[in-house]
């Protein structure tokens, strides 16, 4: 009977599309993508734990290098983000379907993501501002001047990263959801055009676009502007023009089950997590990341999609509901695991890397249940496109003593 209830729960929270199609593995994918970036914001406080008692040997950094970079879950991301937006825009093309208008287009991304981000945000700011917290071991919080309200503000109107050319005081794994919000600025436009082409001109043009971008982002861009290169969707177009192209190839033709899919899949993940450990230092060395965990993504994806273990591992209903309160658990886990770790220290002094990454470890699942709970309170309502609707009538209508004794 527990079971049941389980089940039924994770059911009432499965993610709800626009479109009416849900394929679980794509949320699947997203769990994978928000996995490494608590592991990186745990391991980071860990190693401030010990940098705080002394300055981390060399042994210690090289140790400490040994953990992906939190940047490969963002670039899974991107991918599965160009994959989803395209998908309507094709649909039109090859069907009788209206493609959706650019206007609602943008009322949707609005009406879906502010939500859920404005109240993590504002929550975030007020407890900074009433508390005065001013975590010293935290250096995009520590080593800003830029005031708490107006990091706020920049940070609402998702304008931090090109304002000021650093993440936000207040949430800074925002600074992905600003690329996204400046992407899907130009999404519909570009997928427009691209959808009125014929498809063996369009791919060709995104194969040679993606190509372009790769190796421009990594050798001119890095050297011209590097906030461009880090804070604006031009560091990471290809990821998403790979993410449109994959879901114009596969449109219509879903990718069939292979038997090496389940050894591409798990071979791509560990691409994109050893990508991922390198700590860049100059072009060649961005252009070696990058170039790694695009592979890595790619891979990923198809062996997720064609394997027989994969296609069942990225459809399990516990990780499926974890990948769809993605968002929500990428917007509240940084809070919640600075907090862990302001008590955790209070507790215990590591002595070790090792130790103090043992001793952070618990917040990755309170991180979890923390974003799990603010989904169901506040993102998974506002999934629904007439969600406006039903909070209005939810507030103001008035039942009349006929109608509720119906």
């Amino acid at each position: 009977m527990k079971f049941f209830k389980i089940d039924s729960l994770l059911s009432s929270l499965r993610r709800v599309t626009s479109t009416g199609t849900y394929d679980p593995r794509l949320d699947g994918l997203r769990a994978l993508a928000i996995l490494p970036v608590l592991v990186w914001h745990m391991s980071l406080r860990g190693n401030r734990m010990i940098a705080q008692q002394a300055p981390m040997t060399e042994a210690q950094i090289t140790q400490a290098n040994l953990i992906p970079h939190g940047v490969s879950g963002v670039m899974l991301f991107f991918f599965v983000s160009g994959l989803i937006i395209a998908f309507p825009f094709l649909r039109a093309a090859v069907t009788d379907k209206p493609r959706p208008s650019i206007g609602s287009f943008y009322l949707r991304r609005l009406s879906r993501l502010m939500p859920a981000y404005f109240i993590a945000l504002t929550l975030a700011f007020i407890a900074l501002q009433v508390s005065g917290y001013a975590p010293s071991d935290a250096p995009s919080f520590s080593e800003s001047s830029i005031p708490l309200p107006v990091s706020y503000v920049a940070s609402l109107l998702y304008q931090h990263n090109l304002l000021f050319g650093t993440p936000s005081r207040i949430i800074p794994p925002s600074w992905s959801l600003e690329v996204e919000i400046q992407f899907y600025l130009v999404a519909p436009l570009l997928l427009i055009g691209y959808a009125k082409l014929a498809p063996a001109l369009r791919r060709s043009l995104l194969v040679a676009l993606i190509s372009i971008s790769l190796v421009a982002v990594n050798f001119v861009l890095y050297e011209l502007s590097y906030a461009a290169h880090e804070y604006s969707v031009l560091g990471y177009l290809h990821y998403f023009l790979a993410g449109i192209l994959v879901s114009d190839l596969t449109f219509g033709s879903p990718v069939k089950e292979r038997r090496w899919g389940d050894l591409l899949f798990v071979a791509g993940y560990v691409v994109l997590l050893a990508a991922a450990t390198i700590r860049p230092d100059s072009a060649e060395s961005f252009f070696a990341r990058d170039a790694g965990m695009f592979v890595g993504v790619l891979a990923t994806y198809w062996g997720g999609m064609s394997g027989k273990f994969a296609h069942r591992l990225l459809s399990l209903r516990p990780i499926a509901v974890m990948g769809g309160a993605c968002y929500s658990i990428y917007l509240t886990h940084l809070p919640i695991i600075q907090a862990y770790s302001e008590v955790a220290k209070r507790l215990h002094t590591p002595d070790t890397l090792l130790t103090s990454w043992a001793l952070m470890l618990p917040s990755i699942p309170i991180a979890i249940v923390g974003g799990m709970v603010f989904y169901a309170l506040i993102e998974h309502p506002t999934m629904r496109p007439d969600w406006p609707r039903r909070l209005r009538s939810a507030l103001f209508s008035r039942k009349t003593p006929a109608a509720r004794a119906e």
